[in-house]
């Protein structure tokens, strides 16, 4: 049996020393008992840091507003930038203890994502465009993407050089070369078009859109091989109108203050 002493000065990790005074009778006499033991404690739960804030990225707009509607207030602002078509959204714009800042940025369509690498490249040779052509040629509408395979399929380039050699005053000297490049259709040379329209949607759950993306067809410095170069004029305004599209859904939350702009938070100057 241990001592009193051993009791208080041995500690041991995970037990606790208890010292219980108690009073009882004994034959009418009253009668005090000391009782000292040691009970085992349950091993403490580690103190947890507190949760992180929220800085969600979410992909298309009816996510975005269903978030807002369930987690958002009166004081949510959400600041929208038709430039890059992000929008972000501050849960409490009041908060002292720190800002959340959720952010919205529209996810490429599948259909148009592939058109976004191609106009990135601008200038491809015929042989890759006619593969691409191959693969996405449901999503051309004008002219129809099977015609449009078909004429790039068989193209045909003839080059004509022509040499002057002149002289006296209003001599011309030097080369010119002429290049014709045709598409073949029912064994016959036919024009090649200048342009294309193809009808997608640019971001997920929107609706489609026409974009007419411009062909200028050449061929290279050594004159051999043909080149497509391609360029859409419209593309920005057809994203901005995707924008607004989704822009415009926002605007239906009820209490929360919605606009044009990009969120910004710094530190305060304070004067010494």
């Amino acid at each position: 049996m241990k001592t009193v002493q051993e009791l208080l000065t041995h500690i041991v990790e995970g037990q606790t020393t208890v010292i219980d005074l108690q009073q009882d009778l004994d034959n009418g006499t009253p009668k005090r008992i000391l009782e000292i033991r040691t009970e085992k404690q349950p091993p403490l739960s580690p103190i947890r840091a507190e949760s992180k804030r929220r800085a969600h990225t979410f992909y298309d707009v009816l996510s975005f507003k269903s978030y807002l509607t369930k987690y958002g207030g009166a004081d949510t602002v959400v600041y929208g930038n038709p430039e890059t078509g992000v929008i972000h959204a501050t849960i409490n714009e009041k908060a002292l203890t720190g800002v959340e800042v959720l952010r919205f940025e529209p996810m490429l369509h599948p259909l148009w994502r592939p058109w976004e690498l191609l106009l990135k490249a601008s200038v491809i040779p015929l042989d890759a465009f006619v593969d691409f052509v191959a693969k996405n040629r449901r999503t051309i509408i004008n002219p129809m993407g099977r015609e449009l395979l078909m004429l790039f399929s068989q193209i045909h380039a003839s080059t004509h050089k022509e040499l002057d050699r002149g002289r006296g005053k209003n001599a011309v000297n030097g080369m010119i070369v002429t290049t014709k490049i045709q598409g073949v259709d029912k064994a016959e040379r036919v024009e090649l078009p200048d342009a294309i329209e193809i009808s997608v949607p640019i971001f997920v759950r929107t609706s489609p859109r026409i974009i007419e993306i411009d062909l200028t067809i050449g061929v290279d410095s050594e004159g051999e091989d043909v080149q497509i170069t391609l360029a859409a004029a419209d593309l920005m305004e057809a994203k901005f109108k995707a924008f607004e599209e989704m822009f415009a859904t926002l605007t239906e939350l009820k209490d929360m203050t919605v606009t044009l702009g990009d969120p910004a938070h710094k530190e305060w100057d304070y004067l010494k």
